[in-house]
């Protein structure tokens, strides 16, 4: 037999061995090869891009990246290979003003932003086998929250700021991560305002009322309002998996506030998407 020939075929068959698993070998050291089914996902924005991030059982980050349409194999589905372990998955829809932060189990919302609109699916998947699936099922991961003036002093030009703890979100559960929040509600009418809100994990947000200068710059601090508070009363949940929409109705002439609960059900309406 030609030995140059003999030769090549040991060099092909040794490196096919070394990227595959033998049968003496250890089997827990192969991948797994995980599959995201996306068939039961409408996209919410078209031509928008999912982002997914896979973590392993140390909270160490096995990929975070977006998935592009040419990522994608038939029906739709993508496929990630992974370590065999218990590996958390994590898939968001609008991601603008969110990063990973110092810890990569962990979205930061940028300061002064207020949250994005979100739709996520996170889940917890057994990859200790030669292959795993898992549905992406997308559910809102932000709350709108309207703001109506009533009463004598409504049209005066205020400027509102809402102050919390919590900016981010744990890529393990999607609760809500600690960290400084601030954010301006915009005007969407002569007497009304509105601004998103990422998960909180308390009742400690605050809505804070300054007057104006000439500039129609926040010059002196004339209401604060517990807002967390408020809407704990009115039995908002901030740990349903997709978050419901609020309206806070201030009436300056009767110094009264009510709050209102907007439920969100199905996790199919995607037409409240803003990037």
């Amino acid at each position: 037999m030609n030995t140059g020939k003999i030769t090549v075929l040991t060099l092909v068959l040794g490196g096919f061995l070394t990227v595959t698993c033998s049968v003496k070998e250890d089997r827990m050291q192969c991948p797994c090869f995980l599959t995201e089914d996306f068939s039961r996902v409408e996209l919410p924005v078209e031509g928008s891009v999912p982002w997914i991030s896979l973590l392993d059982d140390t909270g160490r980050a096995v990929a975070q990246h977006p998935i592009h349409p040419d990522m994608m194999r038939s029906g739709p589905s993508y496929v990630a290979r992974v370590p065999k372990d218990d590996i958390g998955v994590a898939v968001l829809y609008g991601i603008v003003h969110y990063s990973v932060s110092s810890r990569p189990d962990v979205l930061e919302l940028g300061s002064g932003f207020e949250a994005d609109s979100l739709y996520g699916h996170c889940a917890r998947v057994d990859c200790r086998r030669e292959t795993a699936s898992d549905t992406v099922r997308l559910y809102k991961q932000w709350c709108t929250l309207e703001l109506k003036l009533e009463g004598s002093e409504s049209w005066k030009p205020y400027y509102f700021e809402i102050h919390g703890n919590w900016n981010g979100i744990n890529l393990r559960d999607f609760s809500a991560a600690p960290g400084p929040l601030c954010c301006i509600p915009r005007k969407t009418g002569p007497v009304t305002f509105e601004v998103r809100l990422p998960r909180q994990g308390d009742a400690s947000l605050s809505l804070q009322v300054y007057e104006t200068d000439g500039f129609g710059m926040p010059s002196e601090l004339r209401y604060e309002y517990p807002l967390g508070k408020l809407l704990e009363h009115r039995g908002y949940d901030w740990k349903r998996k997709g978050l419901d929409d609020a309206l806070v109705t201030i009436d300056y002439a009767k110094a009264d506030v009510q709050v209102e609960i907007a439920p969100w059900d199905d996790g199919q309406d995607y037409h409240d998407i803003t990037i």
